[in-house]
């Protein structure tokens, strides 16, 4: 939102461009031109890429372990 503040985009427009970067798509309607919005861009496309690593890891972890609890087989002796 910081970038879209400084480059004097609505609302809506600093938001968009804020989720494409973080998801790196980058489709490059909305591109920062000031130094310090190029910076701030980086910065968002790094935490983004950090938090979507994050959030998958989480996500395989929780099945690896739903599918240890279902796949163990009773012991019968």
């Amino acid at each position: 939102m910081a970038i879209g503040h400084l480059e004097g985009w609505k609302r809506g427009d600093a938001l968009y461009h804020a989720f494409i970067n973080a998801t790196t798509v980058g489709y490059g309607d909305f591109r920062p031109t000031l130094g310090i919005s190029k910076v701030l861009s980086v910065f968002n496309a790094f935490l983004g890429l950090l938090f979507t690593g994050i959030f998958v890891g989480a996500g395989v972890y929780a099945v690896e372990k739903a599918f240890n609890v279902f796949a163990q087989v009773p012991n019968t002796h």
